[in-house]
């Protein structure tokens, strides 16, 4: 596909109720958003009043993409820093060809604890596995959820 047929934004609320957006852009547009010194993406970060923006240093696993951070106060500040984002990549976004990210999923736990899934126990404030699966706690008992009931049994030394 061509750069100017795709684009990707996921956008998520903080504990402190700010808005988490973070778009991808073609690696050959990173210039157009940081701007000579860093000149657009201050720009940008200024008059979307967003507290912070900020693009990647290394692009998505096998793809030309980088993704670009903002944490806006207000949709309507994180809506308009997307928009600048956009206008300031439109005159070199189609100018080459892009290796889009292509994220590899499998079932979790079948990869070890590679990042992306983990056979660890959730860090605090994450969400808990879905009902059916297992977690350990730190008391060191296995906590099973079935039909929103936890069920519990102590591990056995090893």
């Amino acid at each position: 596909g061509h750069p100017e047929q795709r684009a990707k934004a996921v956008v998520s609320t903080q504990s402190t109720g700010e808005y988490d957006v973070r778009i991808l852009i073609p690696a050959h547009t990173r210039m157009s958003v940081n701007g000579k010194h860093g000149s657009t993406l201050v720009r940008i970060k200024t008059e979307s009043n967003s507290s912070y923006f900020s693009i990647f240093p290394d692009p998505l696993p096998n793809s030309d993409e980088y993704i670009v951070k903002i944490i806006n106060p207000t949709i309507e500040g994180a809506a308009k820093a997307l928009v600048d984002i956009a206008k300031a990549i439109s005159s070199t976004k189609g100018c080459q060809s892009v290796a889009f990210y292509d994220p590899q999923i499998w079932t979790p736990g079948t990869k070890g604890d590679n990042g992306s899934f983990t056979d660890n126990p959730p860090l605090p404030g994450e969400r808990p596995p879905p009902p059916g699966e297992e977690e350990t706690s730190e008391s060191g008992t296995k906590e099973e959820r079935v039909d929103g009931e936890v069920k519990q049994e102590m591990n056995e030394a090893r």
